[in-house]
């Protein structure tokens, strides 16, 4: 067995892969390409990238570039059940003197 990575055009790794030669070939896209590496390197897509085919540690830029906005505790959405949902406008009814 052997263990790749496939990556894309601006080098982020998308997925690691491990089996014959034949089945990591028909992993890659079109647009993607494939490395071999050593089964005993752990490969960290978020920390790592591929720079004329060696893995490369990201700039810590990069790596914050690639984190998802941080969306604020008020503005988060609250999953409630219809019975919580019920209750709710049940009691700002009662508070309204409906």
């Amino acid at each position: 067995m052997k263990k790749a990575v496939i990556f894309g055009k601006n080098g982020n790794i998308i997925k690691t892969v491990i089996g014959s030669t034949k089945m990591l070939l028909i992993q890659a896209k079109n647009d993607e390409s494939l490395l071999l590496i050593d089964n005993g390197i752990e490969i960290d897509d978020c920390t790592q990238k591929v720079i004329n085919d060696k893995i490369v540690d990201k700039t810590s830029e990069e790596i914050e570039a690639e984190r998802p906005p941080v969306v604020p505790y008020e503005q988060q959405r609250a999953n409630i059940a219809n019975e919580q949902l019920q209750d709710i406008l049940n009691r700002l009814n009662k508070l309204e003197g409906k």
